[in-house]
C-alpha cells in the first residue's frame, strides 16, 4: 500500500493470503510482504500491525516454505489413544512456523461439529461429528499452539456442521431448535469458552440463517445482536475479541450496511471487507444516523488494541527439525483402514486409476497403465477436493458413478480391489464401507503430504497404520452384499 493509503488506513490487523483461491496453490513473497508491510508503518510512525491468516494445515498452506500439514478430521484420526497428543503436535509446529514467518493470530481451530455428512464446506476441517470429541481436540490443539507462541481463534460461531449450503456463495439455512443447538453445535463452546485455553484470542462468527437464535428468519447470526450480543457475549461470557467471517462472502450478497450493523451486533473485527473505503464510508454514515453508536465503535477498537498488543508480545522460538518430523509422521499415523484391513501382500500394491473430484488437483503418480501382479490388486485412487464454492465435498457424479463401477467390475471377475480414499469418510459411496473383496485406506485429503505418501503406497505403514475413525462409520448400501451388482 502507498504512504498515503496507511495514512488514511492506519492497519492494526491485516489478514494474510498466500493461496489462490482460483488454483489452491500458495503463492511465493507472502512473509515478504508482510515484512514490508511492517517496515512501511514503522517509517510512517504507525504501530506494527499484528497478522491473522486462516493455517487450518500448518502455516504451509498458505506460505510455501512451511509446513503442510493433514486436516482437522485427520489430526483427529491420528489421535488414536485419545491423549490429544497428536494435536498438540500439530498446534506447536503451526504455531512456531506462524510466528516465524510473520504471522500472530491463527483462524483456527474450526469447532463445527460436522453432523451433516454432505456439508459442502466444513468436511475434513472438523475434528469430528461429536461434540464432547470435538471440544476436546480443539483444546489439545490449541495447547500446542500457546506452546508455540501464537494465538488461535474459534471458528465458525454458533456452528456450521449442519449445513447443507456453502456461506461463501449464499447464506445456509440451520433450522433447528434452540434446544438442539445446546446439545450440538453450542457444546464446545460451552467448554471452552467457560475454561479458555491459554491461546484462545478470539471467536469468528458464521454468517448463517439460524432462526432459532437471531431475532428474525433471514437475519444473518454475524449482524444479530441476539446472536453475538446476548449469546456469545452475554450467556456464554466471551469478553474477547470477536471477528465476522469474511465479509465478501456470498452470503451477505443481500445485505445491506452490514459492515455497521456487525459492529452493533457486537462484532469487533470486521474481516476482509470487500472495500476500506465502503466500509469507512458506511460506519461514518451510520454514526452520523445514529444507527451505530460511538460506545460500539469504541469498545471493538478497544479489543482490537488489546489482542494486538498480547499477540505481539508472545515469545516465540523456531520449530526444531524433530518437531518438524513429528508432525510429518502424523499423515501416517491418520490413515485409518476399512472394517477388512489392507489385504494382499504390500509388494502387489498397483495404482491403474486415478478419478479425481476436481479439475485443479490431479493424482498422477497414482495412474498406470499395467496390471496388478499374479495374486495382486487392482488399487483405485479417488480426491475430494473441499473448498470455497465448489458446492460438495464429495465427489463429482459422474466420477462417483465411474468409481463404483470400476470397483465392481473388478470384484465380479474374481480379483480384489484396494481404494485409496482422498476425503472425508462421510462422503464415501455409498455401499463401499465394508464390501466384500475391496480394501479402503481412508486418507482424509487429497493434499501434502498424505498425497505423497499414500501416492509412494506407504507398503509397510498401511500394515501397521494406527488410525482410528474420527466420524461415525460411513453408510453401507445395496452393494455391500453384492460385489459386482449394477448401480
Amino acid at each position: 500500500p502507498s504512504a498515503a493509503y496507511l495514512k488514511r488506513f492506519p492497519p492494526r490487523w491485516v489478514i494474510a493470503f498466500g493461496r489462490s483461491l482460483q488454483t489452491r496453490a500458495t503463492v511465493d513473497g507472502l512473509a515478504r510482504e508482510l515484512a514490508e508491510l511492517r517496515e512501511q508503518a514503522a517509517r510512517a510512525g504507525l504501530p506494527r500491525p499484528a497478522v491473522c491468516c486462516d493455517l487450518e494445515e500448518g502455516a504451509g498452506l498458505h506460505f510455501p516454505e512451511a509446513t503442510r500439514l493433514a486436516p482437522a478430521l485427520a489430526l483427529a484420526a491420528a489421535d488414536a489413544g485419545g491423549d490429544g497428543a497428536a494435536l498438540f503436535v500439530a498446534g506447536e509446529l503451526t504455531a512456531r512456523e506462524a510466528r516465524a514467518l510473520g504471522v500472530e493470530l491463527v483462524l483456527a481451530p474450526v469447532v463445527d461439529v460436522n453432523t451433516r455428512r454432505d456439508n459442502p464446506i466444513i468436511a475434513t476441517r472438523s475434528f469430528g461429528d461429536e461434540p464432547d470429541a470435538v471440544a476436546r481436540r480443539a483444546r489439545a490443539w490449541l495447547d500446542g499452539l500457546a506452546r508455540g507462541g501464537a494465538l488461535g481463534c474459534l471458528k465458525h460461531f454458533p456452528g456450521h456442521g449442519d449445513t447443507e449450503k456453502d456461506s461463501h456463495t449464499e447464506l445456509p439455512l440451520v433450522a433447528k431448535t434452540r434446544a438442539e443447538f445446546d446439545a450440538c453445535e453450542l457444546v464446545p463452546y460451552r467448554e471452552l469458552l467457560t475454561r479458555p485455553p491459554a491461546a484462545l484470542g478470539a471467536v469468528m462468527v458464521a454468517h448463517l440463517d439460524v432462526p432459532a437464535l437471531t431475532a428474525a428468519p433471514g437475519e444473518p447470526t454475524s449482524l444479530s445482536r441476539r446472536a453475538v450480543g446476548e449469546l456469545l457475549r452475554g450467556e456464554l461470557g466471551w469478553d474477547g475479541l470477536v471477528m465476522t467471517d469474511g465479509l465478501a462472502m456470498g452470503a451477505l450478497a443481500r445485505q445491506d450496511d452490514f459492515h455497521a450493523r456487525a459492529l452493533s451486533a457486537g462484532c469487533d473485527l470486521l474481516l476482509g471487507p470487500p472495500s476500506a473505503e465502503r466500509a469507512a464510508e458506511e460506519l461514518l454514515a451510520a454514526l452520523r444516523r445514529g444507527v451505530l453508536a460511538r460506545a460500539d465503535l469504541e469498545r471493538a477498537a478497544a479489543r482490537a488494541e488489546r489482542l494486538a498488543e498480547r499477540a505481539l508480545s508472545e515469545p516465540s522460538e523456531p520449530a526444531s527439525s524433530e518437531l518438524v518430523a513429528d508432525a510429518l509422521a502424523l499423515a501416517q499415523a491418520s490413515i485409518v483402514l476399512g472394517p477388512g484391513g489392507w489385504s494382499g501382500p504390500a509388494g502387489m500394491l498397483q495404482p491403474v486409476h486415478g478419478p479425481a473430484a476436481d479439475p485443479l488437483l490431479r493424482l498422477e503418480p497414482l495412474t498406470s497403465a499395467h496390471q496388478p501382479a499374479p495374486g495382486g490388486m487392482r488399487v483405485f485412487a479417488a480426491a475430494c477436493l473441499v473448498g470455497c464454492g465448489r458446492g460438495r465435498a464429495g465427489l463429482e457424479a459422474e466420477v462417483e458413478r465411474e468409481l463404483v463401477l470400476c470397483i465392481e467390475r473388478e470384484l465380479a471377475r474374481g480379483g480384489r480391489a484396494g481404494l485409496l480414499w482422498f476425503g472425508s469418510p462421510q462422503v464415501l459411496p455409498e455401499g463401499l464401507w465394508g464390501l466384500a473383496g475391496l480394501s479402503i485406506a481412508l486418507c482424509h485429503a487429497p493434499s501434502e503430504p498424505l498425497q505423497r505418501a499414500a501416492a509412494a503406497g506407504l507398503r509397510e505403514s498401511f500394515a501397521r497404520t494406527r488410525g482410528r475413525l474420527p466420524v461415525a462409520q460411513p453408510e453401507a448400501g445395496p452393494v455391500a452384499d453384492a460385489p459386482g451388482a449394477a448401480r
